[in-house]
């Protein structure tokens, strides 16, 4: 075909030309466009740290633009960063929930500092710890459920805690064999390699839990007196106490109010308030001294002695475990008061603290140890029968 009138054909060499052309212009916009966005984006930011608001809506148009130019690129942007946010506030409630559960179950500390709930010196042996299996460390616990709860399948009328106390009752038995373990009949044969495996007493999985069980709950011993003055805190209590001249009462030094108050809340909440403000200012001389001692020589206001030979020790001035060297009755006091005796001096009685023996009052007469220790004795005195009816004025003289 003819070109039309005023137009001249192209020749062969020119269509080349003018593609190089086009694409050389093209680059060269991108680079200049390229180059207008990182001088504009500086430009924004120095227009931003000027007018903060006038940057936030800059950038919102910025976003926009970038929206339009590229959809896809955008929307990808977007869902990373709405994925990102959305995973932090799952992280930040579950934590917000943790830390509302910990703080409902009592995590935090006790009024004072510190906890009380994991007293070294505070009896915690059941009545009959072959049933209330309460002591067992959490190991052996957990391994005894175990066994249990395949038992369940040879004794499925059994509760757990019958299958427990036929377990504890065969394993501390050294006559009953695996072939004929417990005095009632399982419903069908015990062939499950499982459970013959946990009822070999000589396999070393089992040992830790039989050797526990054998060895029975064990209470706590007292914290031993120490020579420790606690920065002289104790320095004249120590030193006016002939019979035991070291600090019984706070040998670990992490005694204070506060602490007795929380730890009377928890172990009997029902008198907390009547021992905290009532008996125990009043017994220890208004300090609530934990090392406070009362000397059996000595006359109280009505010309009376301390009911104990030893004296009176501690918060609730309970008895000791003291005893007399000499065989002489004399030195004795064994009857409440009034009573008389004799002078006594350092050699004539020895104080076995930490090592048995009850003051005059009996079991659970004994202030002569640890602050707590002394807490829980005064406590089992209290809910004894020997000390029962009219709040512990049977015992107490404060209380009266």
């Amino acid at each position: 075909m003819e070109p039309e009138s005023g137009q001249q054909a192209p020749s062969r060499g020119q269509t080349p030309i003018r593609n190089a052309a086009s694409s050389a212009i093209k680059n060269l916009a991108k680079k200049a466009i390229k180059e207008g966005v990182k001088r504009g984006a500086q430009a924004l930011a120095q227009a931003a740290n000027i007018a903060p608001g006038a940057g936030l809506a800059i950038g919102a148009g910025i976003e926009a633009l970038d929206a339009a130019r590229d959809p896809m690129a955008y929307a990808k942007k977007m869902i990373i960063i709405v994925s990102a946010i959305v995973i932090s506030l799952i992280i930040l409630i579950v934590l917000i929930v943790l830390v509302i559960t910990q703080a409902g179950s009592g995590g935090g500390l006790p009024a004072g500092g510190g906890s009380t709930t994991a007293s070294p010196t505070t009896p915690k042996c059941p009545t009959d710890p072959d049933k209330d299996l309460s002591w067992l460390s959490q190991e052996s616990s957990s391994k005894l459920s175990s066994v249990a709860k395949y038992l369940k399948e040879f004794y499925p009328s059994k509760s757990d805690d019958e299958l427990k106390s036929m377990l504890v009752k065969y394993y501390k038995d050294d006559t009953a064999t695996p072939e004929n373990p417990f005095s009632e009949p399982p419903i069908k044969p015990l062939d499950s390699l499982l459970v013959k495996g946990y009822l070999k007493k000589d396999s070393k999985d089992m040992e830790p839990l039989i050797a526990e069980l054998k060895a029975g709950c064990k209470e706590p011993q007292p914290a031993p007196p120490s020579g420790d003055d606690c920065g002289g805190k104790w320095k004249s209590s120590i030193a006016r106490n002939w019979m035991l001249p070291k600090n019984f009462g706070d040998p670990q030094c992490d005694y204070d109010p506060q602490k007795l108050e929380a730890l009377l809340k928890e172990q009997d909440p029902a008198h907390a308030e009547w021992w905290f403000t009532k008996v125990i200012p009043c017994e220890s001389g208004g300090s609530r001294n934990p090392l406070a001692w009362n000397n059996p020589n000595e006359l109280n206001k009505e010309g009376k002695q301390t009911p104990d030979a030893g004296g009176a020790w501690g918060l609730y001035q309970m008895g000791s475990s003291a005893i007399a060297k000499s065989e002489s009755p004399s030195l004795y006091c064994t009857k409440p008061n009034p009573c008389r005796r004799l002078d006594l001096t350092t050699n004539d009685f020895t104080q076995l603290a930490g090592v048995g023996g009850w003051g005059h009052g009996g079991v659970n007469d004994r202030s002569d140890v640890d602050w707590r220790t002394q807490t829980q004795y005064a406590i089992n005195k209290l809910n004894s029968p020997l000390s029962r009816g009219k709040s512990g004025t049977d015992y107490w003289a404060c209380a009266r």
